[in-house]
């Protein structure tokens, strides 16, 4: 059978009729009209009605809208969940994204707060007072059940600094520097609102997907005041990133506490970074002998390792005995305009330009074995336990 031929057509285009013409003109005035409108919308002018957006931002999660995949590990008051979302009802919900969620038995924290009734939700308020930053854990909501309570952060998920130095630790200076600037971003904006994390150790700094620090764990943090006396400062926190003025005020002399303990505890930290092992490490269970190693103000470089005097003299610039004499004590600028950081550009680290040293590896943490057990659904009654993808009820390979 053979295809019938497609007819010719010319190509001349055929000449407009009238009508085209004054349909056309038509067309063409309400697409100017349509035009002038939106340009007025756009510059504010008046006499034009702004449209309002159609789509509208989804809800708040509740309790119900998030299921427990994991534990993460222990906090100071309660146990770390990984969740997720499972919401589905409005049309910009992702279902499926991950949380950290932190669980605080009420029963426990009372009685917390009646021994300090100055720490009652510490952690909550210090929080909720800070915008959104991209070097603190930011909290998302918070929650309540019958036994617990509840608070939905921002999920971290490539474990801490601490690990991070034991897999790959020491670092040379330029590593050290790149971290180190974002545990001063982040000190710089706890200044801001003059809070004290009093609590900073590798273990409360988080890595990224990115490479970046993130701080978190404000369960000590405070806001200092003139009323608070010796006995609340003295032994908060980690004993080998601890303060001097913390663990003996009078030794070092009366005076008003402030961000230094924590530039303090960065200096530990920074120590830590270039040579793998801790400032005033507790050995053979004696901390009797690293409170005096602290409040001697002498670390012990290693011998076998080669750091540069600059840089010694600059980690020794965060351990002086005397806040006053310590670096940072004028304020965060103080440490950003030193000359050992002289190269770096504070900006592109605030936005996150530099390419850090170090990538962790994609593998996300709710594909990793439990380290952990689940906690029991009478434990967290509020809210759900994912269940496994083989349910051993309907699954025949299993006696029943």
């Amino acid at each position: 059978m053979a295809l019938r031929t497609p007819p010719k057509r010319s190509r001349k285009l055929d000449p407009p009729s009238d009508a085209k013409i004054v349909n056309g003109l038509e067309l063409g005035k309400k697409f100017r009209a349509n035009y002038l409108c939106q340009t007025a919308e756009f510059l504010n002018l008046p006499g034009c009605k702004v449209k309002q957006p159609t789509t509208r931002r989804p809800p708040r999660l509740a309790l119900d809208d998030l299921e427990c995949v994991k534990v993460l590990g222990k906090c100071e008051h309660g146990r770390v969940l990984l969740v997720r979302t499972t919401r589905k009802s409005h049309e910009h919900d992702l279902a499926g994204s991950y949380f950290a969620l932190k669980a605080y038995d009420k029963k426990r924290v009372r009685s917390l707060e009646a021994s300090n009734p100055s720490d009652k939700h510490a952690e909550r308020s210090m929080l909720s007072e800070m915008g959104w930053f991209p070097f603190v854990n930011n909290v998302v909501d918070v929650f309540h059940d019958a036994q617990n309570m509840y608070m939905l952060l921002e999920h971290i998920p490539c474990g801490t600094l601490r690990s991070l130095i034991r897999d790959q630790g020491p670092f040379d200076a330029t590593k050290a520097s790149f971290y180190f600037s974002n545990i001063v971003c982040a000190l710089a904006y706890l200044e801001t609102y003059n809070i004290v994390h009093r609590n900073l150790n590798p273990d409360n700094i988080l890595v990224g997907a990115d490479g970046y620090l993130c701080l978190s764990e404000f369960t000590k943090a405070t806001v200092p005041s003139d009323d608070q006396g010796f006995q609340y400062w003295i032994m908060v926190g980690s004993l080998e990133y601890m303060a001097p003025e913390c663990l003996n005020p009078i030794v070092i002399g009366p005076l008003t506490y402030g961000t230094t303990v924590d530039w303090w505890s960065s200096g530990c930290i920074f120590f830590e970074m270039l040579t793998g092992e801790q400032a005033f490490p507790i050995v053979d269970d004696r901390p009797g002998d690293t409170l005096d190693k602290i409040l001697s103000g002498k670390v012990n470089w290693p011998v076998k390792l080669r750091i540069g005097p600059k840089i010694k003299l600059l980690v020794e610039s965060f351990l002086a005995l005397h806040p006053s004499k310590r670096l940072g004590y004028d304020g965060y600028e103080e440490v950003a305009k030193h000359a050992f950081f002289g190269n770096i550009k504070w900006s592109k680290i605030e936005d996150r330009l530099y390419i850090a040293p170090y990538i962790p590896p994609s593998s996300h943490v709710a594909n990793e074995w439990h380290r952990h057990p689940m906690p029991r659904q009478t434990q967290i009654p509020g809210l759900k336990i994912a269940k496994p993808p083989i349910l051993l009820a309907h699954d025949g390979r299993f006696p029943t």
